[in-house]
């Protein structure tokens, strides 16, 4: 079910679902045994409907079966720059903490108004220094420059100058944001 989550294909995960319910009622008739639908992993179906940014498939799951947690699968949505799926599970789904993990991600998309909505919508309690690193990764030097600028870093991660971002950038091959994290991190607001 999680792959066809994956790959958008709704109809399939309606249909399994369906199947899987129908086989437990007959089972539970005679006595049997059997992995009742709802004890599937419908957390992972959705992480990874989210993953891609299937909200439709999204939207099905949490409505049609239980769905224990989307703290994961927002953040991968998150990760992959999946804007509509965030906002569909924030104002559907019950509040979740996240500590740095939604913002560390959505650096890592590159999208700039994903982060600045997050921020906004209190999810987040900061960016880690891997928010820094996958900024890197990724080239997103507009991504580090909000960083920088917005001094949002969680209090509860040390950040001194970021090598490891600078090695990602290299790996990348992103010598503009090596560039930039070196002059501008070296004695910017994430400095201890």
């Amino acid at each position: 079910m999680a792959s066809a989550a994956s790959n958008g294909h709704l109809e399939v995960v309606q249909y399994l679902y369906t199947a899987a319910l129908t086989l437990a009622g007959r089972k539970r008739k005679r006595g049997e045994s059997f992995c009742y639908p709802c004890k599937l992993d419908m957390d992972d179906v959705v992480t990874k409907a989210a993953e891609k940014g299937h909200r439709n498939v999204v939207q099905w799951v949490c409505t049609h079966s239980t769905v224990n947690s989307t703290k994961d699968a927002m953040v991968s949505a998150a990760g992959n720059g999946h804007f509509p799926v965030i906002q569909w599970l924030h104002e559907n789904r019950p509040r979740e903490n996240f500590r740095s993990e939604m913002l560390d991600a959505a650096a890592r998309s590159g999208d700039l108004s994903l982060l600045k909505w997050l921020i906004r919508h209190g999810l987040g309690e900061g960016y880690s220094t891997l928010a820094v690193n996958n900024a890197a990764r990724g080239g997103r030097v507009h991504v580090l420059r909000w960083l920088l600028d917005n001094e949002s870093l969680d209090q509860n991660n040390e950040c001194s100058v970021p090598m490891e971002a600078m090695s990602l950038a290299l790996i990348g091959g992103h010598f503009h944001a090596l560039l930039f994290v070196y002059y501008e991190f070296k004695t910017g607001a994430i400095n201890p």
